[in-house]
């Protein structure tokens, strides 16, 4: 079946990226077309961008090669490294909906039988290796897999973490990530409505500042 993907070029979401995180190392994953990274390419010190799609990966190579701080790793964040796993598309066909074919879905908005490309997996202590051990800003919008990366894995060494919470993960599992992002954040409001209630029929982007080092 049909797996062509239409690319967004601008698109780097609406996360908050605090003055306080200035000069640092940031994660940006699920890198896209690379839009965010370009945004703050001059803001931070250290730029790594994760992108499993094979031909986002090479978009990004190219717009972004100019730019000696930021590293580009067409691997897909998940709880373990060095598996290699199906990436399937989204129905709107959009390549920064693609998402890793996992039975953490529970929302079937994903096409099984259409595969976009196989990546191989990387975990979140391999990704905070690389980083230095410390992330002071991850930008983490990657179409369910933040489940995977995240839970059960010890964040106290990211001081922000901006990030797109899917609903397609089901309520159960929703909840659960929240309860325990809670563990290491704090949410930090910019509106009244910046609630972590499950949000039925769509995603929201939250901050969450590290309660050990920002009050």
């Amino acid at each position: 079946m049909d797996n062509k993907q239409i690319h967004d070029y601008n698109n780097c979401g609406n996360y908050i990226v605090p003055i306080e995180v200035k000069n640092g190392v940031c994660i940006d994953i699920g890198g896209n077309t690379g839009a965010f990274s370009l945004k703050y390419v001059e803001f931070f010190k250290t730029i790594h961008i994760y992108e499993p799609q094979l031909e986002c990966y090479k978009i990004i190579k190219e717009r972004l090669k100019n730019y000696n701080n930021i590293e580009i790793f067409n691997e897909a964040v998940y709880n373990e490294s060095g598996k290699e796993i199906e990436l399937i598309s989204h129905g709107n066909n959009d390549s920064g909906s693609v998402a890793l074919n996992s039975d953490i879905i529970q929302v079937k908005e994903w096409k099984e039988n259409i595969v976009v490309n196989k990546a191989k997996t990387i975990s979140f202590e391999d990704i905070l290796k690389r980083s230095g051990g410390y992330i002071d800003y991850m930008k983490c919008d990657c179409e369910t897999s933040e489940y995977n990366l995240l839970m059960n894995k010890d964040l106290s060494n990211i001081g922000i973490l901006a990030i797109e919470l899917h609903w397609q993960l089901g309520k159960d599992n929703f909840n659960k990530l929240i309860d325990y992002i809670l563990k290491y954040f704090n949410i930090y409001k910019i509106n009244t409505y910046d609630t972590l209630d499950y949000p039925i029929g769509t995603n929201i982007e939250r901050l969450f500042i590290n309660k050990k080092f920002y009050v």
